[in-house]
């Protein structure tokens, strides 16, 4: 804000995004806005005020339903770059390392309620949920060694929207999402 009103910005045109998303972040107590742009890739965005702003791309990916979250040491993000979810993590002016989280069903980014999201605890943990086309809402978890699945059940076969956080030790993790065959919202731990 300011001055008592907001001050917009423009950051990088996007056009023919239906199913973009952003997600904004403080990294080292300033804005970094991850983004896709349909087609160029997944960006983040750092700096903005008079300097304007920085920013550097992550991926080359198509980049669909961005999500991003706040590290120790940086920035994680996930998001669909069309077969897969990936999860991308690296600190603003700085590269990036991109590990595939899951496969998922061709078109899984264009669904309705589709999305990805991303929380990661003090030591390091990745929690990721994502709609997947043909099985609904999913999650799993890394400790940096690949990501394991987490059995949901049914729950989840017919969630969208999903989205995660977890408890700073990492001993609870939470899952939020729309039931839309029962018009719902669930959240499992």
């Amino acid at each position: 804000s300011s001055g008592g009103g907001w001050d917009v910005q423009t950051i990088a045109p996007a056009p023919g995004c239906e199913t973009c998303r952003t997600a904004v972040v403080d990294a080292d107590g300033q804005a970094a806005v991850a983004y896709g742009v349909a087609g160029r890739g997944v960006f983040v965005a750092t700096g903005g005020g008079e300097g304007g702003w920085g920013t550097e791309q992550v991926d080359s990916a198509s980049g669909e339903a961005v999500s991003a979250t706040a590290t120790g040491d940086g920035v994680a993000l996930t998001y669909y770059d069309g077969r897969e979810v990936v999860l991308a993590t690296g600190a603003p002016g700085g590269s990036f390392d991109r590990a595939p989280v899951s496969d998922v069903a061709t078109g899984s980014a264009e669904e309705d309620g589709a999305g990805t999201s991303v929380a990661v605890d003090d030591e390091g943990a990745t929690w990721v949920a994502w709609v997947d086309g043909t099985n609904g809402v999913r999650f799993a978890s890394s400790d940096g060694e690949g990501f394991a699945p987490i059995d949901t059940g049914a729950d989840t076969a017919t969630g969208a929207m999903p989205s995660v956080a977890v408890t700073p030790d990492g001993a609870t993790a939470y899952l939020a999402w729309y039931d839309t065959q029962h018009e719902d919202v669930l959240l499992g731990g």
